[in-house]
């Protein structure tokens, strides 16, 4: 009897998968946000920007590369990480002494938030407790 009446197990996993997926989504929307905001000079700084979960990473350089590139650390369900690979990303998105910010990262995240929130709504309210 005990079986039939406690779906906790089942709840958990099933509401984990469902968070995760909405994670994932939110970062590669973030990316794509991203990608379309970044200054575009040779193209190189928006083809840099990539996405790692726990699914695998869409990191643009080799296998070599990635390993000295890619400091975001491990992402596990419920991390994901929108890294930019271009060396001087961090400048254009704060400025330096010598140039102006040129935002793309920050709007990005901004751009997906409420999205983001309305996802999580959305599982909150099939949630009858």
């Amino acid at each position: 009897m005990e079986e039939e009446f406690n779906k906790f197990d089942e709840f958990s996993e099933q509401l984990m998968k469902a968070l995760g997926q909405v994670v994932r989504k939110t970062a590669f929307d973030v990316q794509a946000h991203a990608q379309s905001k970044a200054p575009v000079d040779t193209g190189n700084l928006r083809n840099s920007i990539y996405t790692k979960t726990s699914e695998g990473s869409t990191y643009p350089g080799t296998a070599g590369e990635h390993l000295l590139a890619d400091q975001t650390g491990d992402a596990d369900e419920m991390t994901a990480y929108v890294a930019v690979a271009a060396n001087y990303g961090i400048y254009q998105e704060l400025g330096s002494t010598r140039t102006p910010a040129q935002p793309y990262l920050g709007p990005a995240v901004d751009s997906v938030r409420g999205s983001f929130e309305q996802a999580l709504e959305a599982i909150e309210g099939q949630i009858k407790l």
